[in-house]
C-alpha cells in the first residue's frame, strides 16, 4: 500500500522546480513552454496544500502554506497577480521553515532565507524590461534554488523517518 508523507510531498516540490528550469532551458533557447511552467505551478501548488493537510494542529503554520499555494496557483494567471503569485510563492513557503527552525537545523534555515531572498528579487526584475536569455537565467536560477529547499527540507524528513521508523 502507498504511503504519502512529507517526503512524497517535497519530492513534488523537486519535480516542480526541475520543470521549471527545463521551461527556463527552453525559455533560453528561444521557446515559452507556458505547459511546463503551468505543471510547475501545479505540482508546487500540490506540494504546498497536502503538506498543508498534514500541519494538524498548528494553524499558522496550515494558514502559511495555504496562503503560499494559493499564491503559486495564482502564478498561472498571468497580468500583475501571475507575476506577483509567482514570486511570492516560495518565499511564504519558506518564511514558516526559516521562523520555525533551531540551530540544529542551519541548512533548512539557510535555504528558507535563500529562498525568499530570491523571491524578493524575482518579484523586483519581474518589473523591468529583461532580455529573454537573461529572463530564463534567473528562472533557472530561481527555480534551482527552490529545488535545493525542497531537497534539504526531503533530506531532513527523510533522516527523521530513519530516527522515528513507524
Amino acid at each position: 500500500m502507498l504511503k504519502f508523507t512529507d517526503k512524497t510531498y517535497y519530492a513534488l516540490g523537486i519535480v516542480a522546480s526541475t520543470a521549471n528550469i527545463i521551461g527556463g532551458a527552453a525559455f533560453i533557447l528561444g521557446s515559452y513552454l507556458s505547459l511546463i511552467f503551468s505543471i510547475a505551478s501545479i505540482l508546487g501548488g500540490a506540494m504546498m496544500l497536502f503538506l498543508t493537510s498534514g500541519a494538524k494542529g498548528d494553524r499558522k503554520k496550515q494558514l502559511m502554506l495555504f496562503f503560499s499555494s494559493i499564491m503559486l496557483l495564482c502564478s498561472m494567471l498571468g497580468g500583475i497577480i501571475g507575476t506577483v503569485g509567482g514570486a511570492l510563492a516560495w518565499p511564504l513557503f519558506a518564511l514558516w521553515y526559516f521562523l520555525d527552525t533551531k540551530g540544529e537545523e542551519s541548512n533548512v534555515h539557510t535555504m528558507a532565507f535563500v529562498t525568499m531572498l530570491c523571491g524578493v528579487i524575482q518579484l523586483a526584475l519581474s518589473f523591468f524590461p529583461l532580455e529573454q536569455r537573461v529572463m530564463g537565467c534567473l528562472a533557472i536560477a530561481f527555480a534551482a534554488v527552490q529545488g535545493v529547499f525542497a531537497w534539504v527540507l526531503f533530506q531532513r524528513e527523510k533522516q527523521r523517518q530513519s530516527e522515528n521508523p513507524e
